[in-house]
């Protein structure tokens, strides 16, 4: 919550302070005119869009930086033409023009005005504009060019006569470096666009050209910074984002935990308290690696490099903890659905909703695939014990006909054979034929005794010699088996 307002140091806040108001914002000029018969009355404005304008802003983009903190700054050649006009064809008028420079400007340089190609007499200059005064003959025209060069910083714009009817208004603008350009949806959207115009990669061209138009929209060109931001600049710009995911992020690992101790549960597999702690620190670290990575990378990246790094964290946990076998069947969907669906769904909060149902239907329908799994399972294990006891009913006489060329033909096996299929007689774990002790349980695997007839395996009643279980074959005790007495 705290990092967005604690990434910049005391320097880099106040020069982006500075920075951020040397915008350079141009109002359009402003005339007011009187009557010769009526000096005394108040002037009044002239309907200024009804006559031509010319404009064009050429602008030569460079990123600042200062201390890691990065601007867009552009040196800008701003040159207008404006055709004005005596609007009472029977009356001369006294005409008085304003134009008013942008306050945002520092210095302004190369500043010219000129009335029919040549400064008139008259004319004041000041850092709030420039004023000019004269008489107008009845339907007279004249031209007025305004020219001037500034520094802006982040964008530029351009006030458009509100709620006055434009004859020919024409504004173009040259762009020259910058990697971004945005129109805001509230601005005056441009009527053509040229990207790398006149052979020129790095150039844009924007125009707007409207004949007989009446707006209340300015034109505005936004320039960002940098796509690849420093640290301090992409957290703060990131920052609502950094804080929903954090928000969000304790309550997705509780659902993960729940989730997966609901498919242990169904597994009928007991986890321990411990490995379970563990697999939610592992997946939980997804978020704040997320977050604190997109600030040295773009958002695709670094949610690329958090995935591969807490997934790699957390499978490898349950392979060695639990099994690959639950990797496969629980672990990556629910990794696919948290990891990918759900924070897909926070970084775009429209496909929010969208993402929420893919989810549960993902989840429902893992859960209802082994649910179903294991209701055949339990359903093939209770009718088996059904099906072998009326085989027995039908034919026990036969079985037991069979039965015995199997036991005789199971004598001849050679012992290798036999030895391969060992399994503990006190836990029932497989074990080698060269194994003194169970692995499982410990336990000394070589006092039992295995008949030579039969090849059945079993615990001795005492040391003395016993017979077979199975076949009634009579045993001597030897510490490295059993043989025929």
């Amino acid at each position: 919550v705290q990092l967005p307002h604690r990434v910049y140091t005391t320097e880099q806040q106040e020069w982006l302070s500075y920075n951020s108001t040397r915008q350079v914002n141009q109002l359009a000029p402003e005339v007011n005119y009187r009557l010769f018969s009526d000096m005394a009355a108040v002037p009044k404005p002239v309907a200024f869009g009804a006559r031509e304008s010319h404009i064009t802003a050429d602008m030569d983009v460079r990123y600042k930086d200062h201390e890691g903190a990065t601007v867009t700054a552009y040196d800008l050649r701003f040159a207008a033409t404006y055709l004005i006009a005596n609007p009472d064809p029977q009356h001369p008028i006294t005409l008085e023009m304003n134009f008013p420079f942008p306050q945002t400007a520092a210095v302004l340089s190369e500043v010219t005005f000129a009335v029919d190609g040549a400064e008139p007499p008259g004319v004041t200059y000041s850092m709030q504009g420039i004023n000019w005064k004269a008489a107008f003959d009845p339907g007279q025209e004249r031209k007025i060019e305004v020219r001037y060069r500034a520094e802006g910083v982040g964008s530029f714009g351009y006030g458009v006569p509100p709620s006055q009817r434009m004859s020919d208004f024409d504004l173009r603008v040259t762009i020259r470096g910058a990697q971004k350009i945005n129109i805001p949806e509230s601005a005056l959207e441009p009527s053509t666009r040229q990207d790398g115009a006149q052979d020129a990669a790095n150039e844009t061209v924007l125009s707007w050209r409207y004949l007989n138009t009446i707006t209340n929209r300015n034109v505005q060109v936004e320039l960002p910074a940098l796509p690849r931001l420093a640290y301090a600049q992409r957290v703060d710009r990131l920052g609502p984002f950094f804080l929903q995911l954090a928000l969000a992020a304790p309550l997705l690992t509780a659902l993960f935990l729940l989730f997966w101790l609901a498919a242990m549960r169904l597994e009928s597999l007991r986890v321990a308290r411990e490995h379970t702690v563990l697999l939610g620190i592992g997946f939980f670290l997804f978020y704040p690696l997320f977050i604190f990575s997109a600030g040295f990378m773009d958002l695709p990246l670094a949610f690329v490099v958090s995935l591969v790094v807490a997934g790699a964290l957390v499978v490898g946990y349950v392979v060695r903890a639990i099994g690959s076998q639950m990797v496969t069947i629980y672990l990556v969907p629910l990794l696919i659905v948290f990891y990918c669906l759900l924070t897909r769904g926070l970084t775009a909060p429209r496909y929010l909703g969208m993402m929420l149902v893919i989810s549960a239907v993902a989840l429902a329908a893992l859960f209802m695939w082994r649910v179903s799994r294991h209701m055949l399972q339990a359903s093939l294990v209770e009718e088996k014990p059904t099906i072998v006891a009326e085989e027995e009913q039908v034919a026990p006489t036969a079985a037991k006909e069979i039965a015995t060329p199997v036991e005789e033909e199971k004598q001849t096996l050679p012992h290798d054979a036999e030895d391969t299929q060992r399994y503990c007689a006190h836990c029932g774990q497989r074990i080698e034929s060269s194994f003194q002790f169970c692995p499982r349980c410990g336990k000394d695997a070589q006092v039992t005794r295995q008949c030579a007839r039969c090849g059945l395996e079993y615990i001795p009643a005492g040391e003395m010699p016993s017979f077979c279980p199975a076949c009634g074959n009579g045993l001597a005790v030897e510490s490295s088996g059993c043989q025929t007495d």
